[in-house]
């Protein structure tokens, strides 16, 4: 399934991975650059890790690490994190309604070429949940697709921030994340099976409104 949904617009996915990894990247920078304020704030030791490299990166520009500097930088990632968030989900949007176009036109394309024979046998309700619920649920796929790389990018952001911290801490926090998964996979798999059988009963009901009607 992500196979086939990767392959109706490579391009556009490839920017909209693009532009959620450099998003990502402008989130930590600004999260990196709140180390620093926590600590200006606070007055308690000196910045280290991740802190220090923004620190330094600073210095190096010309440019005194003050609370105003570091609040503004936190302030900028958030914004073009949130600027390019709403671009690629503009893309996805626009690639979502094409490629539910592409598939009712397949359908229909397919349905006139068909054998009379083989059109009076299927459902007029079958018909009308193809064309016009299981085309806008794939639509909805290919945009869960986008937030599942989004997250996906975050989580790798996070996680080069936390290594930079501390690697004993983040292998620890890594180590709690695959045990969650284990023990949330049965729930997974459950709401899986929950979603079909909806899926299928809501196909059902759909096919005999339309029959009926």
């Amino acid at each position: 399934m992500i196979r086939q949904l990767v392959a109706v617009e490579p391009l556009r996915l490839m920017v909209c991975v693009g532009l959620l990894l450099i998003a990502g990247l402008a989130e930590g920078v600004g999260i990196v650059a709140l180390l620093p304020v926590l600590t200006i704030v606070t007055e308690t030791g000196s910045p280290n890790g991740p802190a220090t490299i923004v620190i330094n990166f600073l210095e190096q520009m010309g440019v005194r690490p003050s609370l105003g500097v570091l609040l503004a930088i936190l302030v900028t990632g958030i914004l073009v994190k949130a600027f390019l968030l709403l671009l690629s989900q503009r893309i996805v949007g626009y690639a979502a309604a094409d490629y539910a176009y592409e598939l009712r036109d397949r359908l229909l394309k397919a349905l006139s070429s068909a054998s009379w024979s083989y059109f009076v046998r299927q459902k007029t309700g079958s018909l009308t949940n193809a064309l016009i619920t299981e085309t806008a649920q794939s639509a909805s796929a290919y945009n869960a697709l986008n937030n599942f790389f989004a997250v996906l990018m975050q989580v790798f952001v996070f996680v080069m921030m936390a290594l930079l911290s501390s690697w004993e801490v983040t292998l620890v926090g890594l180590g709690g994340g695959f045990l969650m998964v284990l023990i949330l996979n049965r729930a997974v798999g459950r709401a899986r099976a929950a979603g079909a059988r909806q899926a299928n009963n809501m196909q059902a009901l759909t096919t005999q409104f339309a029959d009926s009607l």
